[in-house]
């Protein structure tokens, strides 16, 4: 508000900034055109604009550059908008699609420190359980740009978040929905999770960065989440696969390797695709991605 009342003394009759005001980056020589969506065309305009505290959006033209500077978090998002404008689109009813209940999912997450751990199920009719388990270290999503906290455990709902994502990751690993939308139930014990699997959008931050992965994630594979909440003792199973340190001796034999899905960082954030090569033996010429099984 300080800062606010100066204002006018940084400006010359015709709205040029003579100097920098504290606390912004405006050069000097910029114009001011307009504050909270109000034309300012002389310092008696600047009265008309009501001061509440929060911050105030002003419209500057800055001749003296040719490029705008944008946040990391910006920056982030505009990246993240070419990939997904530069891949095939797929029409999708506005429709809701059916609910199937004949599957049952649950996934959960571990914090502890800077250590983090995502585990959960996908029980088939008549077929053993799917599950993933993995570890990860917040300095693996302070890389990706994520603004994470040190301690993990502050941003426990951006990982349960991640869990639902690798959830659909090994939902969609054994049943491609193709261009049938399948909207399938699973459970969390997290309350801020549940929120945001359902409905795919946050601005706070970071987990904002996560819902807007699980909302592409759902577009590709057409499958969408009806997330509801379970109680923590009632969700034992994938609080065990989220802690599980990969000791085979501890790991009971309801989860079998053969049904274990990868997860990893570069597969659930990146989505790499899944290339097999049928017989194993057979050789290429090329490299394939990093399969989604082990």
């Amino acid at each position: 508000a300080g800062t606010w009342q100066q204002l006018p003394s940084f400006l010359d009759d015709g709205m040029i900034f003579q100097r920098t005001p504290p606390g912004t980056s405006i050069r000097a020589g910029s114009k001011l055109l307009s504050v909270r969506h109000k034309d300012i065309n002389s310092k008696d305009d600047l009265k008309l604009v009501r001061c509440t505290g929060k911050r105030l959006w002003a419209r500057i033209a800055d001749p003296s550059t040719s490029k705008r500077k944008v946040s990391k978090g910006s920056s982030i998002f505009i990246q993240f908008w070419i990939a997904w404008c530069l891949r095939p689109q797929m029409p999708v009813s506005l429709a809701v699609p059916a609910m199937d209940f004949q599957y049952k999912l649950a996934a959960d997450a571990f914090a502890k420190g800077e250590d983090i751990g995502i585990g959960g199920w996908v029980q088939l009719p008549n077929q053993p359980c799917i599950w993933f388990s993995e570890r990860f270290k917040v300095h693996e999503f302070v890389a990706l740009g994520l603004p994470m906290q040190a301690n993990a455990n502050l941003d426990i709902t951006s990982y349960e978040t991640l869990a639902q994502l690798a959830l659909v990751v090994c939902f969609s690993s054994f049943t491609p929905a193709g261009r049938l939308r399948v909207r399938i139930a699973s459970w969390s014990d997290n309350s801020g999770t549940e929120s945001v699997a359902n409905k795919l959008f946050t601005v706070r931050s970071p987990i904002c960065f996560f819902a807007q992965r699980l909302a592409t994630l759902a577009w590709r594979s057409g499958i969408t989440l009806d997330c509801s909440h379970i109680a923590g003792c009632h969700n034992d199973s994938a609080d065990f696969l989220s802690r599980w340190d990969g000791d085979l001796s501890k790991l009971p034999d309801t989860w079998s390797l053969d049904y274990r899905v990868n997860c990893s960082l570069p597969v659930i954030w990146d989505v790499e695709r899944d290339v097999r090569v049928f017989p194993d033996a057979r050789a290429l010429q090329w490299q394939p991605p990093q399969s989604s099984l082990r």
